[in-house]
Order: C-alpha cells, then structure tokens, then sequence
C-alpha cells in the first residue's frame, strides 16, 4: 500500500494513512530518521 500512497492522496486530495504507512511511520519515528524519496504526506512528514 505505501508504493501507492502518493498517487491516492494526489487523486483525492487528502493524506492516505494505511495499517503499512502507520507502522512504517511509527518505526522511522523511533529509528529518529526519514524515508528515502516522496512516500506521501505521512512519511515525508519525517524527512
């Protein structure tokens, strides 16, 4: 779900937050680093 995120929030215009996005989130969030590359509002959040 995470590899589409972005193409749904930009169809719809809203943040997407799947059980993958949450989990991945919660796991860079403690790790204290961020994704590589655009993965969404949520992930992009933490770069």
């Amino acid at each position: 779900m995470v590899s589409i995120d972005r193409e749904l929030e930009t169809s719809i215009g809203k943040p997407i937050v799947s059980s993958d996005t949450a989990l991945y989130w919660r796991i860079f969030k403690t790790l204290n680093i961020g994704p590589v590359g655009n993965q969404g509002r949520l992930l992009g959040g933490l770069q």
